[in-house]
């Protein structure tokens, strides 16, 4: 008997791969962990994120665990920072620089594109266009008509 509900339209196996995988978002280790074969669990984990069923059983089970979290932004903050400088036996490297790029990110100090101020650039286009528009009709009137030949 599983030790979970099992989601409606979905199979014993399907269900466990779903519980499995919000635990770490490994698709590969959930569908291993599930009773898939270790030999096609990659190719197995990537068919079974393209089931609409198993998608939306993972969305509802992830907001589920996430409802009754009560966590702060600082308190997270104070975990990372804590991660970043944390430089003793047993820490990782990786773990300090994964700490610093969250938050560099939070603090939006990393930007991959460039800011750019629009207030009032909508105005400035419309101005610009119909100057163009009233220059090009200008010029259009002062063309002279041309001559008519069959006269």
């Amino acid at each position: 008997m599983p030790k979970f509900d099992k989601f409606d339209g979905l199979t014993y196996k399907q269900s466990k791969f779903v519980y499995e995988y919000v635990i770490d978002f490994n698709a590969t280790q959930a569908a291993k962990r599930a009773g898939y074969s270790e030999h096609t669990a990659s190719e197995q984990s990537a068919h079974l994120l393209g089931n609409v069923r198993i998608k939306q059983a993972i969305q509802a089970l992830w907001q589920e665990s996430v409802k009754d979290v009560d966590v702060t932004v600082q308190q997270i903050v104070t975990l990372l920072l804590k991660e970043a400088m944390d430089d003793s036996e047993g820490s990782s490297k990786g773990a300090r620089v994964q700490a610093l790029t969250q938050l560099g990110r939070y603090k939006a100090m990393f930007t991959d594109n460039a800011i750019v101020n629009v207030t009032g650039l909508d105005v400035k286009m419309r101005e610009a266009e119909a100057r163009i528009a009233a220059e090009q009709a200008e010029q259009v009137a002062d063309k002279p008509e041309p001559a008519n030949k069959g006269e």
